[in-house]
């Protein structure tokens, strides 16, 4: 919406914010090449993914002129060069150096495939069969009175996890049972006893009093080894949860925080290629995908194997290869967006910028406290490398000022594909040597930046250096489909200049529209494009909410149907416009009916811009379509007038039509770029407005009260446009009945309708195309039209014609 926004004042422009590392690209280049990634040399990879990220830049160009849509592509490097990447790297060089960034291992996803960490907007969720199971763990210590053959069956949603357990979590939620049979007592969920225990003979079960679980000391069902029951907390969902589960101080999830809480050894038993590690104990070297099922032939052997239920579940995919993602820990690179309280303090700041729309503020806010970093780095070749060095001797790493610098001198001279054959020695200076124990020898930090990363550093040197955004300082946030993202920005931004430098944040509150997906995935859906207004069609696609079973290509007639009627009445209108000028002077008082739809068009096009600015796309939409007749209708008068020669201000009326049809062109254009830009050049275009894009919407719009909508002179009464359309539309019903030499006798027994007849018997004629004659209800005749049966034709008062 930033055309409208641009067009009624506002400076607005649409920074397109193109990320030219775009992880796709790497994997891309090596599909094609059916070679595997790691075994291309680096240097290859990134000057193929520089001629195919050149292409992909310029059709994505292509496309969104195509789209109807405006963008700024200043910012936008159309080649990398070295300057630009040195620019990145300043961003992220003072993140490091403002302690912004930090080193750890630290529990993330990991693509086996693309052998990188994951972030979580680098995860798709897609079903997936897991290898769960419950297993039994033996109690050795507490609940002693329960007897001597105790277990505590956990739930393990994925068996392959099960070699990294450190402990057993409860939620302290949930009802448990302790179901004994025969000599054996296990403490379970309620909802699992149906499915450990067969049903005859059915075992013997009572509540337990579920204080006593963190207590537990049991034993690890594959090392034997002690580990404990801790408290976990949160929501349970009794129909789909469990309130006992392994922890894994590697995971993503729940178990880190744990395990910073109590201090548990992080445990790796998945190394790069996807294999279980030394950590595994008796798996070691079994990939991730046949582990489970050597774990369950354990468990069955040992007996502690109570039931297993493959269930189908959303599981964690690579994005770009889409192969199934582990998790294991890893050394990356965090944004702690806690160093400094830059959380609280942007927090503080953005209390006293935010402006509109409440609803989408609080989602911003939600979104910015719970902000607690991301992950920085990854391990790929189409990126910048993340500019730190570390001594070979103790591991110290190398004072971070010296070591951007270095690695910015270098880049800038040299190019990012030098770094990848440099050794630490080529890069660093000579006087460099370690402030611990003094050696010179370093190596590289092997990671790169990661792609979210690198994301927004691209939009902070997008937003850099621009006049106007510099003096108006102000940032848009559509924030409907990306809080998350736009949270990172302004805390990004905050890290980077130490205070936020905008005047603004305006916050969209749009709704998110978009097309079912039967539509989308249609090969001719993208064909519109070639099509002559294409893009008008792909909106109106979007816009009319097509159910998900539509038939795509009813979908596609009907909106094409609906775009040709519209253009089609606006064409109409714009015939009778022809030779009109929008600088001619009216110094008269306009027609009653003229007065009437003027006060009509300026009460509906506010309310238009008024959906408009508030991003009610549909709803602004559906009051421009519903529209359309009523300035057909007024143009239909225009031109009957015209071709009778009945009044004599003909082209002063034409003038008045051609200033409304040009405020209605503006309503529709952002919806129907293609037809309102074509009608532009048809009726309006000039050499110092060639195109409705440049014009200003301020002039002639209703929203600045320039309209030129004329004064009712004293004691001239008014009357509502909608009742006229009423009477207009009964009547044509009725003349179409008749022969066209004949006049129309009205019998004037409704005072309202009456008056209204009265006041507009011109444009009545000009519309039927014969006369019309008002009569007194005692000059009845057998022929005439009582008004009062007419108004009961035309519908219920009030009623919009259709």
């Amino acid at each position: 919406m930033s055309r409208p926004r641009r067009s009624w004042g506002t400076n607005v422009s649409y920074l397109p914010n193109w990320n030219l590392f775009d992880p796709n690209v790497e994997l891309d280049i090596a599909i094609r090449g059916n070679r595997e990634r790691r075994a291309i040399d680096p240097v290859e990879l990134r000057r193929a993914c520089i001629e195919q990220t050149a292409q992909r830049l310029e059709q994505e160009r292509q496309r969104t002129r195509e789209l109807g849509i405006f963008a700024d592509w200043r910012g936008v490097f159309s080649r990398l060069e070295s300057r630009h990447e040195a620019r990145m790297l300043d961003y992220f060089g003072q993140f490091l150096e403002r302690g912004y960034l930090r080193k750890e291992a630290k529990p993330s996803y990991w693509c086996v495939e693309c052998q990188s960490v994951l972030t979580e907007e680098e995860l798709l969720y897609r079903p997936r069969k897991s290898n769960g199971a419950y297993v039994l763990f033996p109690v050795r210590r507490g609940l002693e009175e329960l007897g001597e053959e105790l277990y505590l069956l956990v739930w393990v949603p994925e068996l392959w996890t099960l070699p990294a357990a450190v402990a057993v979590t409860w939620t302290g939620s949930g009802q448990l049972v302790a179901a004994r049979q025969e000599d054996r007592t296990v403490l379970m969920e309620t909802q699992a006893v149906s499915k450990v225990f067969p049903p005859q003979p059915r075992p013997t079960c009572f509540k337990l009093d579920s204080e006593t679980i963190p207590d537990l000391i049991c034993a690890h069902p594959l090392t034997n080894e002690e580990i404990p029951v801790v408290f976990a907390g949160g929501e349970l969902n009794e129909e789909t949860d469990h309130p006992l589960l392994p922890m894994a101080a590697s995971t993503p999830e729940g178990g880190y925080p744990l395990r910073v809480e109590y201090n548990y050894r992080i445990v790796s038993i998945v190394d790069d290629e996807g294999h279980l590690t030394e950590e595994a104990g008796s798996f070691c070297g079994i990939p991730v995908s046949e582990a489970s099922q050597h774990i369950a032939l354990q468990l069955k052997a040992t007996g502690l194997l109570a039931a297993q239920e493959d269930l189908l579940v959303n599981y964690p995919h690579c994005w770009i290869c889409e192969q199934p993602a582990v998790f294991r820990p890893a050394d990356q690179w965090f944004f702690d967006a806690a160093h400094q309280s830059l959380r609280l303090q942007v927090q503080a700041a953005v209390r006293g910028l935010a402006q509109e729309y409440p609803p989408t503020r609080r989602r911003f806010d939600q979104a910015l406290r719970e902000a607690r970093g991301w992950t920085a780095s990854q391990q790929r070749v189409w990126s910048l490398p993340v500019p730190a060095f570390y001594c070979q001797k103790c591991g110290t790493q190398l004072d971070v000022e010296r070591s951007v610098k270095a690695v910015r001198d270098f880049i800038a001279h040299r190019g990012t594909d030098a770094w990848f054959h440099a050794t630490a020695e080529e890069v660093l200076p000579n006087d460099v040597y370690c402030p611990e124990c003094g050696a010179r020898e370093f190596r590289k930090d092997t990671s790169t930046v990661s792609a979210g990363m690198l994301s927004l550093i691209f939009c902070l040197l997008n937003l850099e250096g621009r006049r106007e955004t510099a003096a108006v300082g102000d940032i848009f946030l559509d924030t409907t489909p990306s809080e998350g993202w736009y949270s990172r920005l302004v805390l990004s931004l905050f890290a980077a200049k130490g205070h936020l430098p905008t005047q603004f944040l305006h916050f969209c509150h749009a709704e998110g529209l978009h097309a079912p997906q039967t539509l989308l995935d249609r090969p001719e859906l993208w064909e519109l494009l070639d099509r002559s207004f294409g893009v008008d069609l792909l909106r109106l696609l979007i816009l009319r909410s097509f159910p998900e079973e539509v038939n795509p290509t009813s979908a596609i007639e009907a909106v094409q149907e609906e775009a040709a009627a519209v253009r089609r009445s606006l064409a109409y209108v714009a015939a009778q416009c022809e030779g009109a000028s929008l600088s001619g002077r009216i110094t008269s008082a306009l027609p009653p009916l003229f007065q009437a739809f003027a006060q009509e068009l300026e009460q509906v096009a506010s309310s238009i811009v008024e959906s408009l600015q508030q991003y009610r796309l549909q709803e602004a939409w559906e009051q421009v379509h519903s529209f359309l007749p009523s300035l057909e209708r007024i143009a239909t008068v225009v031109a009957g007038l015209r071709r009778n020669g009945r009044l004599s201000n003909v082209q002063r009326l034409q003038m008045v039509l051609a200033e409304w049809f040009l405020i209605t062109l503006k309503l529709v254009t952002p919806f129907l770029p293609t037809t309102g830009e074509h009608l532009w050049r048809r009726t309006f275009a000039s050499e110092t407005t060639p195109s409705i894009f440049l014009v200003d919407w301020n002039y002639p719009f209703p929203l600045g009260g320039k309209m030129r909508r004329r004064v009712l002179r004293a004691g001239e009464p008014s009357f509502p446009f909608p009742e006229w359309a009423h009477l207009v539309e009964a009547l044509l019903l009725q003349a179409a009945e008749r022969d066209s030499e004949e006049p129309i006798l009205l019998i004037a027994d409704d005072a309202e309708w009456a008056r209204i007849a009265e006041l507009t018997l011109t444009e009545l004629e000009a519309l039927v195309h014969r006369p019309v004659r008002l009569l007194r209800p005692e000059e009845a005749t057998a022929t005439g039209y009582r008004l009062s049966e007419l108004r009961n034709s035309a519908g219920a008062r009030g009623k919009e014609p259709q």
